[in-house]
């Protein structure tokens, strides 16, 4: 049995439908993304589960219990805000403690449950000082420890990470993803950052337009994308439209509109018709000639520091390709070879 469970869920917000039929389950200590552009749904399905908006439609289920009505006070779940919603004139020791004390816990209690959860986000020493005291990333681990004081059994985090700079994301990603393991506290994480989404989560459901399109652990969503809009949407992808030429076990092949015919692997969570999607990200394209490849024209050089990015002009196809080091010219025609087992075949 599933620790949470969403059934069916629906909101409407006047006209616009915002959540549409949303299903999926979480298990216990399971960290679970829901991932997607701006407007997707994903903080109205968060706010669902928190008891914050009622559904229309619906069950929100909680260790086989029908929660759907009972108010966020008595769910016993933790919630980390986007902007981490601290009191400004309250200490960082008074942020931690008041789910505690609204709670009912003793002076001792929570003077020892403070410290514990301040050391567990390496805030020790810091109780003394106000939230403009501090930096982002330390309001954001002020936010988590007041989450997970009262010992939740669910944590609700809505873009916890997006306020701050790039590199401080990544190294808290991380740093966030080993205490929830560590603590074994069941997760739902809303970002619309596919990286962030893939370091954090053990499963990610992928929402667009108020609908989960694919839920699946980071690898499978990745590899085997089950629609067009996932397959854009996670990685550095180009989709080329294809016509279906034939099918031979885990590949087929594909004939673009230049004429050109490419051989791929077929997503396991496509359904491929005639008319399909080619799927190329960077891994896929290397130089070469050889029967999968495309005469290209090298369009753009950009320098990222660690590799050099081209973008290679396939008969109308823009391609990408990484390398190392400076080793094309922008102008010059090459042979770009599709390597078949990392070129993906979706359904449209």
């Amino acid at each position: 049995m599933a620790h949470l469970e969403l059934r069916r869920i629906t909101k409407r917000f006047g006209k616009v439908l915002a959540v549409n039929e949303v299903s999926f389950s979480v298990e216990k200590g399971e960290i679970l993304s829901l991932l997607g552009p701006s407007g997707c749904g994903k903080s109205t399905t968060l706010r669902i589960i928190a008891g914050l908006l009622k559904p229309d439609n619906g069950s929100v289920i909680f260790s086989g219990r029908d929660i759907t009505d009972l108010p966020p006070e008595r769910r016993n779940f933790g919630m980390v805000f986007q902007n981490y919603a601290l009191w400004p004139h309250m200490t960082v020791f008074d942020n931690v403690a008041f789910g505690l004390r609204m709670r009912g816990y003793g002076k001792e209690e929570i003077r020892r449950r403070v410290k514990e959860v301040l050391e567990l986000v390496k805030l020790s020493g810091m109780e003394s000082r106000y939230p403009s005291q501090l930096s982002g990333g330390q309001q954001q681990r002020v936010a988590l420890a007041r989450a997970i004081a009262p010992n939740p059994d669910v944590v609700l985090m809505d873009e916890p990470l997006s306020n701050l700079d790039a590199k401080l994301r990544e190294e808290l990603r991380h740093e966030l993803r080993s205490l929830l393991k560590s603590l074994r506290i069941t997760t739902v994480y809303v970002t619309h950052d596919q990286s962030e989404a893939m370091a954090i989560s053990d499963k990610i459901a992928v929402m667009n337009a108020g609908r989960v399109i694919q839920v699946g652990s980071p690898a499978e969503i990745y590899k085997e994308p089950a629609d067009p809009f996932v397959a854009t949407f996670i990685g550095d992808s180009v989709a080329v439209p294809a016509s279906l030429l034939s099918l031979d076990g885990a590949y087929g092949v594909v004939r673009l509109s230049s004429g050109a015919e490419l051989k791929a692997r077929v997503s396991k969570g496509s359904r491929p018709s005639k008319e399909v999607l080619l799927v190329l990200r960077p891994e896929a394209v290397r130089l070469g000639e050889g029967d999968n490849s495309l005469r290209c024209r090298v369009s753009r050089e950009t320098y990222m520091g660690e590799r050099v990015e081209y973008r290679l002009d396939c008969g109308g196809i823009e391609l990408k390709l990484r390398s190392p080091e400076p080793s094309l010219r922008v102008g010059e025609e090459v042979r770009a070879s599709i390597d078949p087992a990392k070129a993906i075949i979706v359904g449209r």
